[in-house]
């Protein structure tokens, strides 16, 4: 009888092991290949100046010059941040402009 019991308890806890082991999902995380070598997408949007002076803008890893007054075209990968160049009355050196987001794309953005 004891014997019985025992070969009993290990039939019914192999199959419910065997049944979890069944229909377990793979503990790995797929992540598909075409996602890493996936071209970044670029923002284009326009920098107005509408100060008394000078603006420098550090873009793409170069500077940008706008004239009081004047407008730029600017083309920035997306999650760029455009940082202030130079120092004015209004931006300090390397405060953060605008930050490239696909919600801007197409905007004009006023330098005030």
């Amino acid at each position: 009888m004891n014997r019985r019991m025992i070969v009993g308890t290990m039939v019914m806890m192999a199959s419910l092991i065997g049944s979890e082991a069944v229909y377990a999902q793979p503990a790995a995380i797929h992540v598909p290949v075409h996602a890493i070598f996936a071209k970044t997408k670029m923002v284009r949007f326009t920098l107005r100046n509408e100060t008394k002076e000078m603006v420098q803008v550090s873009v793409n890893g170069g500077t940008v010059d706008i004239a009081p007054g004047a407008s730029s075209n600017v083309k920035a990968a997306d999650g760029e941040k455009i940082l202030a160049a130079n120092s004015t009355a209004h931006y300090a050196v390397g405060t953060v402009i605008v930050v490239a987001t696909s919600a801007i794309s197409d905007a004009s953005i006023v330098l005030r």
